[in-house]
C-alpha cells in the first residue's frame, strides 16, 4: 500500500498484475526521463545545429543529410535505451 499526501494508505488496485505493475513502472520511467532531459533540450538542439553547419562548412557532411531534429531525436533515444 502506497501513502497519501495525507497520510493514509492507498489500496493497491485489485487487478493489478505483472503487466499492468510494469506498464506504470515504465511510464513513470519515461516521465523522470523526459523530466530530466526537457531542461536541455534547448541547449542540445543549439549545440548540434551548430556542428551540423560546422561539418558542412568544411565539407565533411553533404547538404541535406541529416537536420538537427534527426540528431538530437537519436540521442535522446539513444540516451533512455
Amino acid at each position: 500500500m502506497d501513502k497519501l499526501n495525507d497520510g493514509s494508505l492507498r489500496p493497491e488496485p485489485a487487478a493489478a498484475g505483472p503487466h499492468a505493475m510494469i506498464d506504470s513502472a515504465c511510464e513513470r520511467n519515461r516521465r523522470a526521463f523526459l523530466a530530466l532531459v526537457s531542461r536541455h533540450l534547448k541547449r542540445l538542439h543549439h549545440f548540434v545545429r551548430h556542428e551540423l553547419r560546422y561539418l558542412k562548412a568544411v565539407g565533411d557532411l553533404a547538404p541535406g543529410t541529416v537536420t538537427p531534429d534527426d540528431v538530437v531525436d537519436a540521442v535522446l533515444l539513444d540516451a533512455h535505451r
